[in-house]
This record gives structure tokens, sequence and C-alpha cells, in this order.
């Protein structure tokens, strides 16, 4: 790949890609050596762009003020944010439903009462904050798992955490508490 005016950074970028796909190069860390400015010089400078035009608007002003400086292309940076979701989404709800159904068809009456308490809770009617605990092998990551199933299926995003003190809580705290 030649440096020259001919085509932006995500045109070159897109033609790296192409070649890439068929092993159409045959040592693509050599024309990466070379061409890699290109390719993500322009991205760098929209994001950081965006950045500044982001702060500036919290501000009640814009870039569009300044006459001789670059304004962002926001597609770059709206590609990057639309590609986040696209992948905390992209799972096949038919699986996810299925799963949902053989795992809610298995489960003993303490994990179920905990599952149904805590989707109500998900769906908003009452918000809740809940400590499912348990032994090992009591199947605590059952639960876990058919919860997280049963909200993606609906294409909503989930973020995992767990607590590195979930073994010091006080027996005080059982008010949404769930033992499986």
């Amino acid at each position: 790949m030649e440096e020259s005016g001919w085509a932006s950074g995500n045109y070159i970028r897109d033609l790296f890609v192409i070649f890439l796909l068929p092993n159409n190069i045959v040592r693509p860390e050599i024309v990466w050596e070379q061409c890699y400015h290109i390719l993500s010089e322009e991205q760098i400078m929209n994001m950081t762009l965006a950045k500044i035009e982001d702060k500036l608007q919290s501000n009640g002003r814009s870039l569009k003020e300044f006459d001789k400086m670059p304004y962002p292309s926001l597609d770059i940076v709206d590609s990057l944010e639309d590609r986040l979701l696209v992948d905390e989404l992209n799972f096949d709800v038919e699986v996810l439903t299925e799963e949902i159904n053989n795992n809610l068809s298995n489960m003993n009456t303490y994990k179920r009462r905990a599952f149904d308490v805590i989707i109500i809770a998900v769906n908003g009617n009452p918000r809740g904050f809940f400590f499912v605990y348990g032994y090992g092998g009591t199947g605590k990551t059952y639960l876990y798992n058919t919860l997280l199933a049963a909200i993606q299926s609906k294409r909503d995003i989930v973020l995992n955490v767990a607590s590195s003190g979930i073994a010091s809580i006080s027996s005080k705290w059982t008010h949404n508490s769930f033992k499986v």
C-alpha cells in the first residue's frame, strides 16, 4: 500500500481488510509496519476531536465556532460505539429461550423462587438488591446463567459482577437473600 492523498484512512483500512480476508498478502506484517500510521491516524484524530467537541458542548460551545479547527467525522466514532452495542447484543434468542425453558424445568423450589423474585425486580416491579449464597455445587452458577439468558433473551445488556467479600456478609442481610 502506497501512502498518498488519494484515499481516506477509512478507505485504506477497508482495503487492507479486503487483502487480508482471502490471504492476498504474503507478509501482512510488513504492509502493516509500513502503513499503520495511515490506517490509524485519522481514527485517533477523530476520536480526540469528538472528545474535545463533547467537552465543549457540555460548556455550551462547539469546535464549529473556530474557523480553522477541524471537526470530527462522527461516522467513525458512531460506528465504534454501535459496534460495542452490537457485540453486546449479539446472541441467538431461540437458543437462549431453549436454555431458559430447560433450566427452569430443572430448578428446585429455592432456585425457582429466587429466579422469579429477581426477574420481577429486573423488570422494574420493584427494583432490588439481592444476595445469592450457598455452598459450592448448590447451583448458584446455574441460577446466574438462567437469569443471564432470561435478561439477554429480551435483548437487554447484562453486566456480571461478583463481590470479593461475599463470604463476610453478616446474617443481618437476609431481606433479599436466597439460599440455593
